[in-house]
């Protein structure tokens, strides 16, 4: 998930107005088989792009799993859980 989320940052300036996302797929054995980011606007997705470096790398992609990363979203969530676990020390408190 880290390499995703590392893609989908790199691609912030390139695919902008569009979110950022990145992917990578792994195969069933855990091996990085594939990666991508958005590209410009009207290009393909972070998953396409995922796709295509698979099958220029001669990997099949069958039974493997994508790993896709939208940092807006990923730190909404980071911010989401720490205001939880604030409430909670407080209730404690």
């Amino acid at each position: 998930m880290r390499l995703a989320l590392d893609l989908s940052a790199s691609a912030r300036t390139l695919s902008h107005p569009n979110p950022s996302v990145g992917c990578v797929l792994l195969a069933p054995d855990g091996q990085p088989i594939g990666q991508g980011h958005t590209q410009a606007p009207g290009g393909p997705h972070a998953e396409i792009m995922a796709l295509r470096d698979a099958a220029a790398r001669g990997h099949s992609v069958a039974g493997a799993t994508a790993y896709v990363a939208k940092p807006d979203i990923d730190q909404l969530v980071e911010t989401v859980h720490t205001l939880l676990a604030e409430q909670e020390c407080a209730a404690e408190a």
